[in-house]
């Protein structure tokens, strides 16, 4: 779970968690909100599907840790993918 999720889930008011992956970034998110979490695994970042790069979701919210902007951030990278 990367920080787009971690995001996704402050706006929606989620109160705990577990991912079997967690980002360093959704880590930080998460213990700032005070939002109960455990992980498997902490990985620095997640990667897209391709294994090639940063996730395009993570990319998106890279700069911002606020969970409106996220989404819209999100919701916008998510247009974007399925126009291609």
């Amino acid at each position: 779970m990367g920080k787009a999720a971690a995001l996704l889930f402050v706006r929606a008011g989620i109160t705990a968690v577990y991912a079997k992956v967690l980002s360093k970034s959704a880590q930080t998110i998460l213990s700032n909100r005070n939002i109960y979490f455990e992980y498997d695994v902490l990985t620095d970042k997640i990667l897209n599907r391709a294994n090639t790069g940063i996730c395009p979701m993570e990319k998106a919210v890279a700069d911002t840790n606020d969970a409106d902007e996220g989404f819209r951030r999100i919701c916008n990278t998510l247009r974007l993918l399925k126009s291609r």
